[in-house]
């Protein structure tokens, strides 16, 4: 009689207080086996068994002293090994489940959205027109991006265009509500896309629904004005801090636009109880729209990021002018759901090796020419750290 392997894991697990379902899976050369298990002693495991869920399957490497001949006598002794395993498994060893769960469970889970790009062969950029990074017309920073990440890959690519309001719920599949930098999610939606790429803010609130790349981009929140406006842009002093509040000094009195829940939030710019009238637009607003906002006498001023409002006065030249910053730096990254963590990773690793050939900075130097000397540190550093890669 062959030696048997004792060693089970967790595969298509439903969890509450005492893992009150779970299927073990055995495998056997490249067979597997799904044996149904009970983690309480009260509970009939058999029912779970005939609901024909879909297990997960996390492979854990063993070896069989014998050779192929076990598998024939699998089946005779199916109900004989399902009841010991059942028994050790409840009655010896009940803290496996957490135990095969921590070892094993998330760096597999992890892998999900990587195996569906590849099993599909192809990647699905969700994108929200903005700036230079998504144009709305096949092209732009993101766009060039993700589309290298694509042929990195070995898969197609395909835009899905979507909105700011929708962006996060098409990725993570759940209905999303933003109010006061606070995310909420609710019943499920179609999900539309594996990765968001358009200039997108690493916030608080959105790190907590999602997984974000290395940073891959500057930014920060400026102050954009009518070239009409009275007071002069600020004179940087090399203190952040205290250019931050000459920009607010300058703008107390007078309306400018926010929007609040993203990046441009007056809470998160410190426009708030600051003497500045702010105005608050709808969340639907594209950031698109600001601008030409402020030019149809809307408002005096208005907040941008810092690579829209370098599209303004590239667009506008002579009508808007940047008064300064009102935000520590930011900075923004490519978006992935939580269960991407694999698909994530080899971003980081596509991303630093265009750092290395020299393409990220071409890719730069296309859409955003002016940008290394407003934040020739983040360059410099993305530089270093890709070299260590």
């Amino acid at each position: 009689m062959p030696q048997l392997p004792i060693l089970a894991v967790l595969s298509g697990y439903t969890r509450d207080a005492c893992f009150k379902s779970s299927r073990v899976g055995i495998f056997f050369h490249d067979h597997h086996v799904d044996i149904p298990i009970s983690l309480c002693h009260n509970h009939s495991y058999s029912r779970h068994h005939q609901r024909g869920r879909r297990p997960w399957r996390i492979a854990s490497g063993f070896q069989l002293n014998s050779g192929q001949g076990l598998i024939s006598t699998w089946n005779r002794g199916y109900e004989q090994m399902e009841k010991k395993v059942f028994l050790w498994l409840t009655l010896v060893c009940p803290g496996l489940a957490c135990i095969l769960m921590t070892l094993f469970l998330t760096p597999w889970a992890g892998a999900e959205g990587y195996d569906e790009v590849m099993g599909r062969g192809k990647l699905r950029h969700i994108g929200v027109p903005y700036a230079h990074f998504v144009s709305g017309s096949g092209d732009g920073f993101s766009v060039e991006l993700v589309q290298m990440f694509s042929d990195y890959l070995g898969v197609r690519y395909e835009y899905v265009n979507t909105t700011w309001e929708r962006v996060i719920a098409d990725l993570i599949g759940k209905k999303t509500t933003l109010s006061t930098q606070k995310l909420s999610t609710g019943k499920p939606v179609e999900i539309k896309g594996d990765l968001i790429a358009n200039g997108l803010t690493i916030l608080p609130w959105r790190e907590r629904e999602i997984l974000f790349s290395t940073p891959i981009f500057p930014s920060g929140v400026w102050i954009v004005a009518r070239a009409d406006f009275p007071h002069q842009p600020i004179v940087p002093s090399g203190d952040l801090t205290h250019d931050i509040q000459s920009t607010i000094d300058r703008v107390k009195g007078y309306r400018v636009l926010a929007i609040e829940g993203g990046c441009l939030d007056p809470a998160l710019n410190r426009l708030e109880n600051s003497g500045v009238n702010v105005k608050i637009m709808p969340v639907k607003m594209n950031l698109n729209e600001l601008i030409p906002a402020i030019m149809n006498n809307e408002a005096e001023c208005t907040l941008l990021d810092f690579p829209d409002a370098l599209v303004g006065i590239q667009k506008w030249p002579g009508r808007v002018k940047i008064l300064g910053p009102v935000s520590m730096n930011q900075y923004m990254g490519v978006g992935f759901a939580k269960s991407s963590v694999r698909l994530r990773n080899e971003f980081n690793l596509f991303f630093c090796r265009c750092v290395n050939e020299g393409k990220y900075a071409k890719l730069v130097e296309k859409y955003y020419p002016s940008v290394f000397s407003y934040y020739p540190l983040f360059f410099e550093g993305v530089v270093r750290a890709c070299e260590k890669k």
